[in-house]
């Protein structure tokens, strides 16, 4: 079901808006295509290094990469000002494969970089100056719970990677799934115990535990986030596709307990081919409105302050719409 696009972003903005909470975009765009982030593999660092000796010109490659993200992640953030946007994503492209033997030492070295970390207080100036919301949502590959010694450690290295990083940006929330569920849920739950007591205050102070779609409900995860005092990003889509005792009114309430006084994340999506499809998980380009939460729109109304990050395949566009559809409801 193909949903309209409102076609003036200015119309749409939230800033006197109170009915309307903070709308997170994730880490694209679908119709900038100057904002966009550049990548690279270590394979092509590695064809560079292993061309050069002394590795000069992969160094200087993987440092003008950084730079240009770094710049094009200020640019997010005007855009996000423009249009009352007021959460970004921020894409794990921004500064790529920083865990890696080979770049580990490139990264030491551009956080030497005066210019670098200017840019890093620039961003995180202006994303305090204009209240954007940044957060992280690291790749499925980070497995806190592992039964492998070695995920455990990568996945240690790589949080510890995205709290240094997070401090000079400003990001406030790295979220994570649980991960593993072998060889049961529970076991598999407390397993993070000891991988969460080697974490620096830097990643502990932002980390936050969603539910997913499979394997941890909320009604799973809220007692380790409450007994680690962590909070809870409350996906409605993954608990509707994988419920539990608890309805979402409960859910979001719980959630929000979780965050104490910090303000509350929630996910948001909807499915790609409807709810009456066997597999509801894949996400739609858009936000269906009905898939809204009723209970969010009584917390915006009462002027509780949550973000809801939204993941739709069409980015912004699908923002602008919901936007459109909650600041325009149909009539009952």
């Amino acid at each position: 079901m193909n949903v309209p696009y409102p076609a003036e972003e200015a119309d749409l903005r939230t800033d006197d808006q109170p009915a309307v909470p903070r709308l997170g975009l994730c880490c694209a765009f679908d119709s900038e295509p100057t904002l966009k982030f550049r990548t690279t593999t270590v394979a092509h660092l590695s064809r560079l290094a292993t061309a050069d000796p002394t590795a000069a010109s992969a160094r200087a490659f993987y440092g003008q990469l950084v730079h240009e993200n770094l710049d094009t992640l200020h640019a997010v953030l005007a855009w996000c000002t423009r249009n009352g946007v007021h959460a970004f994503r921020i894409s794990s492209d921004l500064w790529p494969r920083a865990t890696h033997p080979l770049v580990v030492p490139w990264v030491d070295e551009l956080f030497q970089d005066a210019e670098v970390l200017a840019k890093c207080a620039r961003i995180r100036g202006t994303a305090a100056a204009h209240d954007i919301r940044l957060s992280e949502h690291p790749d499925q590959f980070l497995v806190g719970n592992s039964l492998r010694a070695d995920v455990v450690n990568g996945t240690i290295a790589e949080l510890e990677w995205r709290g240094r990083l997070g401090a000079e940006l400003g990001v406030d929330v790295i979220c994570l799934h649980i991960g593993s569920g072998a060889p049961d849920r529970e076991t598999a739950l407390w397993r993070w115990e000891s991988t969460l007591a080697t974490l620096s205050p830097a990643v502990l102070s932002r980390l936050a535990f969603e539910n997913d779609d499979r394997t941890f409900s909320p009604e799973d995860v809220l007692p380790a986030c409450l007994a680690w005092n962590l909070p809870l990003v409350y996906d409605v889509h993954h608990h509707r596709a994988h419920p539990d005792s608890l309805d979402e009114i409960e859910a979001t309430e719980l959630a929000i307990a979780s965050w104490g006084a910090r303000e509350p994340y929630f996910h948001l999506s909807s499915p790609r081919a409807g709810w009456d499809t066997g597999d509801v998980r894949p996400h739609h380009d858009v936000i269906m409105p009905d898939d809204w939460p009723p209970v969010w729109t009584l917390l915006a109304q009462a002027g509780v302050p949550f973000t809801v990050d939204i993941e739709a395949k069409a980015k912004e566009r699908a923002i602008f719409s919901l936007r459109h559809a909650l600041l325009n409801p149909m009539p009952a």
